[in-house]
């Protein structure tokens, strides 16, 4: 049996994508979308204060890893040795579990946005490359995409 040819792909033919500039000019450092002086201030005050909260909250429920550098592992907790305080022991762990997973998405949110201030590149969406509004970061610091990215999810 034989079998037909593929032919060969020419990636030069491909046109490169056209991303909007937004950062400003390769010699001047990327500005944090319009974001300045007191606003920025602020946001990061805001970003740095639910950093320390969170951070409390994980430490009551877990403890960081060694190894592995912003990650924390849920205590297990220890009531006893009879059955129904093993129950009671499997499921407080279980609950911490699920609670401990979303601080640590949520901390690993805010450093991201911490580092984005720090590079300049604070407050531009990820998906669409285009500044999210102010509004939106002051009610969320941590945002990631604008209003229009996260409502098409």
């Amino acid at each position: 049996m034989k079998f037909p040819k593929i032919p060969k792909l020419n990636f030069a033919k491909i046109p490169k994508p056209k991303f909007p500039n937004i950062l400003g000019s390769k010699d001047k450092k990327p500005k944090n979308a319009g974001l300045e002086g007191k606003a920025l201030k602020e946001l990061r005050k805001k970003l740095e204060q639910d950093k320390k909260e969170l951070e409390k909250e994980l430490k009551a429920i877990a403890v960081k890893d060694k190894k592995v550098e912003g990650d924390y592992d849920a205590k297990f907790p220890s009531f006893g040795s009879k059955p129904d305080e093993n129950a009671m022991e499997v499921t407080e762990y279980y609950d911490r579990l699920a609670l401990h997973s979303t601080l640590e998405v949520d901390l690993l949110k805010i450093n991201n946005a911490l580092a984005k201030m720090k590079a300049g590149t604070y407050g531009i969406c990820e998906k669409c490359a285009q500044p999210i509004n102010p509004k939106r970061l002051e009610a969320f610091p941590r945002a990631p995409v604008c209003l229009e990215c996260a409502q098409k999810k």
